[in-house]
């Protein structure tokens, strides 16, 4: 992912809401571990579609930016450089 579509600390329950807000069909399976993190279950995000993965990260990522620009207005936060 290119450092200016990434966004630090998300949650799979954010990847969800951007999924969905790009318009794809997307389900959280919360109880998904990563095998580094065997002890930890953060969670994964299934995305149907027929697009090329990479294709749906951008798409997800661009919907991730959007969706964290807002809250950070909404709390009145000065815009990250």
């Amino acid at each position: 992912m290119p450092v200016h579509l990434a966004v630090k600390g998300v949650t799979a329950e954010a990847v969800l809401k951007a999924a969905k807000a790009a318009g794809y069909d997307a389900e959280l399976d919360p109880n998904a571990k990563h095998p580094a993190c065997w002890f930890e279950s953060s969670g994964r995000v299934l995305v149907r579609t027929g697009e090329k993965k990479t294709v749906v990260l951008r798409k997800v990522a661009l919907q991730l930016k959007r969706l964290y620009a807002e809250a950070e207005r909404k709390e009145g936060r000065p815009k990250r450089r």
